[in-house]
């Protein structure tokens, strides 16, 4: 890690880890249908020869319907590297 003198990093307010974990849970088992997205997700369990499944997660995105975005800054990031 490498600092600067004058430069701090910025300080955030404590949230506990079992706090953190009572929001995922609450939002992962919500009947709650969230409408942000024009998106649905599918999850298809496929039983192995193994004995265990393997679970494939598509998410199908209707492009046509997300709002047009086209005069605002773009941001990208990357959650795999590859």
């Amino acid at each position: 890690m490498e600092s600067r003198p004058g430069y701090f990093r910025r300080q955030f307010p404590f949230v506990s880890p079992t706090r953190v974990q009572q929001r995922i849970d609450s939002a992962v088992l919500s009947d709650t249908s969230i409408q942000d997205v024009p998106a649905t997700v599918r999850i298809l369990p496929t039983a192995q020869t193994n004995g265990g499944y393997k679970v494939d997660i598509v998410v199908d995105v209707v492009v046509d319907k997300m709002p047009d975005v086209s005069g605002l800054p773009r941001r990208m990031e990357s959650i795999c590297s590859n």
